[in-house]
């Protein structure tokens, strides 16, 4: 811990690899992004990667889990919200 860059996206291939990493990054993506991509969506998370890349400390923050489960809920809610809405309109 005390070698590590504070570089959330570095450290997850600094601790395991390149394999690992991407292994990581990928089972990471698969389940955290079950929601439609719309572009105010992509741009959201394309900019909460950089801060997480920029950042660092992204293993040990517990908020950083409660965010990130905060954030994909609201995804659900409002995926789940624009397809019952396009279910009623005509």
């Amino acid at each position: 811990m005390e070698t590590r860059s504070q570089m959330g996206v570095i450290d997850v291939f600094y601790f395991w690899g390149l394999v690992g990493g991407a292994l990581y990054v990928y089972t990471f993506v698969k389940t955290f992004v079950t929601f439609r991509l719309t572009k105010e969506v992509l741009f959201l998370l394309i900019s909460f990667a950089v801060i997480v890349f920029l950042a660092g400390n992204f293993f040990e923050n517990a908020s950083v889990a409660i965010y990130l489960v905060v954030l994909r809920e609201a995804f659900l809610y409002n995926t789940k919200k624009e397809a019952a809405n396009n279910s009623i309109s005509p």
